[in-house]
């Protein structure tokens, strides 16, 4: 039977897989988990999310849930708010980065943060077994519409900026693009940019659940738009956020940076205050960040793939800074939670103290040709065949070897990270080198599983 959650949420094309029923009883099996209490709701611009929030909040409500509506959100903005406003729980309606035919479903904790894998395993347990809490009429409680924009959208945005230096980015006085791809992004970015008091464009700005501009994930096949405007109006810098507002990739004129680099910059400027301090990255993320971080007197932690696991462990350990490949950057001390209005001030921050442009200091960082692929896996095999892999890569001269969330093999410059991915029935392969063979070092490592998932399917 199909799990009911990926790595971090539920998703599905609306209104086929995620149909009004399914999100009741959803809602149903979300609202017994918490046992009633204060749940914040909020959306995203897609097509399917008002269907999907009203469904849910219909099996909420059910259940004695107290729903508070936030309408239209970013992911952070309602992250925010659970945290902020005191809610036991969340719902975040967005598909992120997929589609504009698809919707999900993020259940956050009384943190903000995604629930963990446990709780995910008894929601959706209690949503197999249909043992649903029941409220007489008379406990059923009547929806409490936010004012989203007074309540939740200005003082988030106000959390962001007391972050860093709005005067000195104001001096610094940068021209920035932005493209926020026709997705509720633009609600945030907008009043971040006017509050910041800067010069700057936005490309998507208006509300569009079809995505007609650009598809919702910032990749550099996606941005090619945006590095033309930015290019023509010679921007200090582009950026790319995903339909969510929790991702945003950085380029200038015709080079795109991945999140690593961006967080690598981010650690360089943060570890400079604040040295000695651990900082935290998934195992997909490129050496350049254990080059950084080491080299700037920081210890970097390694935890698996996923929003979540980043969020839980820096609430649990206390770490203030963390990032991901995809361009996510958590900053503690405004959430514990991936936040492109987040990383877009930092980034401003960075430029200001140091009065260079992006792409010097960019350039300052270490160069890491990387190569991605995938080999098809079926997912009763995953386990099997990760095992074997481990087995026969255990005789290289690797410097360390990590299997918190699949394979890290670290060498002198270079790395190999072999992963099942968790939505997908693929195996995931990255390569990541200084001497400019990463394709193939790629070659060569999707060769022997291949040939390992060959073997076992036999």
């Amino acid at each position: 039977m199909r799990k009911l959650f990926g790595t971090k949420d539920i998703r599905g094309v609306a209104n086929e897989e995620l149909t009004p029923e399914f999100c009741v009883r959803l809602g149903k099996a979300v609202g017994t988990y918490f046992g009633g209490g204060d749940i914040l709701v909020g959306m995203d611009e897609r097509l399917g999310s008002q269907m999907t929030a009203l469904a849910l909040m219909s099996g909420l409500i059910s259940t004695g849930c107290r729903v508070h509506w936030l309408g239209l959100a970013t992911t952070p903005m309602v992250q925010w708010a659970v945290g902020e406003l005191g809610g036991d729980g969340g719902i975040v309606i967005t598909a992120s980065h997929n589609p504009p035919e698809y919707t999900g479903i993020i259940v956050l904790d009384e943190h903000g943060i995604e629930v963990s894998p446990e709780a995910r395993e008894e929601i959706e347990a209690i949503f197999r077994g249909e043992e649903f809490m029941k409220v007489p009429w008379y406990g059923l409680r009547p929806v409490r519409e936010v004012d989203t924009e007074r309540e939740v959208l200005k003082p988030y945005i106000k959390s962001v900026i007391r972050q860093v230096d709005v005067n000195l980015i104001e001096l610094a006085n940068p021209k920035i693009i932005i493209d926020t791809a026709s997705t509720v992004s633009a609600m945030p970015i907008h009043l971040l940019m006017e509050e910041l008091g800067i010069s700057y464009v936005m490309l998507g700005a208006e509300l569009d659940g079809r995505h007609p501009r650009r598809i919702s994930e910032p990749r550099p096949d996606t941005l090619s738009r945006l590095r033309t405007v930015a290019s023509r109006l010679e921007a200090d810098f582009g950026v790319g956020v995903d339909g969510d507002c929790n991702r945003a990739i950085f380029c200038y004129k015709d080079e795109v940076w991945w999140g690593d680099y961006s967080f690598a910059l981010i650690a360089k400027w943060y570890l400079r205050d604040h040295p000695g301090e651990t900082l935290l990255t998934p195992i997909s993320s490129s050496m350049v960040v254990k080059d950084v971080v080491e080299a700037c007197g920081g210890k970097l932690k390694w935890c698996k793939v996923g929003a979540g696991y980043v969020s839980r462990i820096m609430v649990e350990e206390g770490i203030r800074l963390a990032g991901e490949e995809n361009g996510g950057i958590c900053y503690a001390y405004h959430g514990p939670f991936r936040d492109a209005c987040m990383a877009i001030a930092l980034m401003l921050q960075v430029l200001a103290e140091e009065g260079r442009p992006l792409k010097e200091l960019m350039d300052e960082l270490p160069r890491y040709q990387i190569a991605k692929g995938s080999v098809p896996c079926p997912e009763e095999l995953k386990e099997k065949v990760m095992s074997e892999v481990g087995r026969r890569v255990e005789g290289e001269a690797y410097l360390e070897k990590i299997t918190i969330d699949g394979i890290r093999l670290m060498f002198e410059g270079y790395s190999v990270l072999i992963r099942p991915s968790g939505t997908e029935p693929i195996i995931r392969v990255f390569t990541e080198s200084r001497h400019g063979d990463a394709e193939e070092l790629l070659a060569k490592y999707m060769g022997l599983v291949e040939e390992v998932v060959g073997e076992v399917s036999k």
